[in-house]
């Protein structure tokens, strides 16, 4: 179900594939692998019926590179992993903590809680609300660069949504977060290559949130 899921939101058959492999391991992969291919090409197709050939990401303008640029990859990739394995980190510990939570009365609380934190901080930047998908078309599409006070908001506000317990999805939230790091990084770098730093950034956080690195490529590429 994941792996079919994940193959037909972001049309990547193959991502769902190597999700499952990363996830199961070789050994138990085999043991799945016709039931599972089958039930992700499905998906795919199904997904393809209905929505069209499409690109999640769309078609952003990326320039050539040569091999100086590698250790600024290299740099943005250790950096958002870092971020992304502290965001899941956090969101593990202080799920933990609200499923030790048994009282309706505090449930509620905190749910209510959540949800006017949520709501204040979208009144600051409007771009806390959503998947990420209207920040990562602005960096990609309207050439625009991220602020720190993006990062954190998005960073902070996924948080607060998950411990809502009406969280509606990690990977998108997590590549949105991913790209307004990498676009960031790209103020100090050059804006030359903005959208490849934002690009970057999805993998490196995506991968540092799920440990899945080989599916994070695949779903960006």
């Amino acid at each position: 179900g994941a792996a079919a899921g994940l193959a037909s939101a972001f049309n990547t058959p193959l991502g769902g594939i190597v999700y499952a492999i990363e996830e199961l391991g070789l050994v138990h992969f085999h043991k799945i692998r016709t039931a599972l291919i089958s039930g992700v090409i499905v998906s795919g197709l199904v997904a393809q019926w209905i929505l069209g050939s499409y690109l999640f990401l769309g078609f952003p303008k990326v320039n050539n590179v040569g091999l100086s640029f590698l250790p600024i990859a290299v740099l943005n990739g250790a950096l958002c992993g870092i971020a992304g394995a502290i965001f899941g980190k956090l969101l593990l510990n202080l799920l933990k903590r609200r499923l030790s939570i048994v009282k309706l009365s505090k449930l509620t609380l905190l749910t209510c809680a959540c949800g006017i934190a949520i709501a204040s901080i979208s009144i600051l930047d409007s771009r806390i609300a959503g998947p990420g998908m209207g920040v990562i078309n602005d960096i990609l599409f309207n050439g625009q660069l991220s602020e720190l006070k993006v990062i954190l908001l998005r960073f902070f506000g996924t948080i607060i949504s998950y411990l809502s317990g009406a969280a509606g999805g990690i990977f998108s939230p997590s590549l949105a977060i991913g790209a307004t790091i990498g676009s960031y990084l790209s103020n100090f770098v050059g804006q030359d290559h903005s959208n490849l730093m934002a690009l970057l950034g999805m993998i490196g956080f995506l991968t540092g949130v799920t440990r899945t690195p080989f599916t994070s490529f695949i779903l960006v590429l």
